[in-house]
């Protein structure tokens, strides 16, 4: 995944209701960082790449009943 789709997945995981801090916490990568590169401000070193497509591919958003 490059940076850009994974700066797209956080994003939908953001909109589904899950904060940046709380990403932040479980990934072990920089609120600061994160915040930033969720904003397109700058690219993650590959170390927090792979930390963060580990952690988002294991988080599961539930469907919202319309």
């Amino acid at each position: 995944m490059n940076q850009n789709e994974l700066r797209e997945r956080l994003m939908d995981i953001v909109n589904a209701g899950l904060s940046v801090r709380a990403i932040s916490r479980n990934s072990d990568i920089s609120y600061d960082l994160l915040a930033k590169f969720k904003q397109g401000r700058l690219l993650l070193i590959e170390k927090d790449v792979k930390r963060l497509e580990q952690y988002l591919s294991n988080v599961k958003i539930p469907l919202r009943k319309h």
